[in-house]
């Protein structure tokens, strides 16, 4: 047996999540909100959050008593809502808190009654091999995710590169260009490369050849000139 801080793995080969208790204990054996990360099959890390929803009933109840009595009743009237199921091993995704593979988790499981098994049933979507969870009181999420070197977009943890790209647009008071953003993430798990159009009033070009290269900027603005005096040329010649 192998103990991780969000599993343990059976020599068998399964597992057994650990779930965050975030919320107050429903019972021995369920919080009414709980989080954690699981190793998916495709090899990712996912952060899951669940929650105990609560179906209403439409007749109003004289007294708290009623309303216990009728939910002990009514198991049904409980169920899962899977709140969150986002990658946390992809920097973009661990930003936005969402991930576009596993957006379809997200959603109240209304047939679906609120207790152990029936999370595990749901965890076993992503990985097979889960079996198990386990409640645990220490949250060790941020940890987790630190010791991977997982860390979200714009983190300042991560190393970024930042290239000028393109001069769109330049006059006396605004300048508008394009920039290449490449960031690695700490374990170089993932590049990534995204392109930014900025606008800058008041701009200063000296500044601008501090941060991207006297010859880079020098090169762009000559690209820009020629652009521009072709299409001055081209429109003249419509006239």
């Amino acid at each position: 047996m192998k103990e991780y801080l969000n599993r343990i793995e059976n020599k068998n080969g399964d597992i057994t999540i650990k779930l965050v208790k975030m919320g107050m204990d429903k019972d021995k054996e369920n919080n009414y909100r709980v989080r954690g990360i699981v190793p998916t099959d495709k090899g990712h890390n996912v952060f899951v959050e669940f929650s105990l929803a609560e179906r209403i009933k439409r007749n109003d109840f004289n007294t708290e008593k009623e309303k216990e009595d009728w939910y002990k009743n009514h198991s049904e009237a409980e169920y899962i809502f899977w709140d969150s199921c986002f990658r946390v091993d992809s920097p973009r995704d661990y930003y936005n808190n969402f991930s576009k593979e596993y957006e379809h988790f997200e959603k109240p499981y209304s047939n679906i009654q609120y207790n152990r098994q029936n999370i595990i049933k749901l965890l076993q979507k992503l990985n097979k091999n889960i079996k198990d969870i386990k409640l645990e009181d220490k949250n060790y999420i941020d940890t987790y995710c630190n010791s991977k070197g997982f860390y979200k977009l714009y983190d300042n943890k991560l190393k970024h590169i930042t290239t000028l790209n393109k001069i769109r647009d330049i006059s006396d008071n605004k300048i508008v260009y394009d920039v290449n953003y490449r960031y690695i993430n700490y374990n170089r798990t993932e590049h990534r490369v995204m392109q930014q159009t900025i606008t800058e009033y008041n701009y200063n070009l000296n500044d601008l050849k501090r941060r991207f290269g006297k010859e880079k900027v020098a090169t762009l603005l000559d690209e820009y000139k020629t652009k521009q005096a072709s299409l001055f040329d081209l429109n003249t010649k419509r006239l």
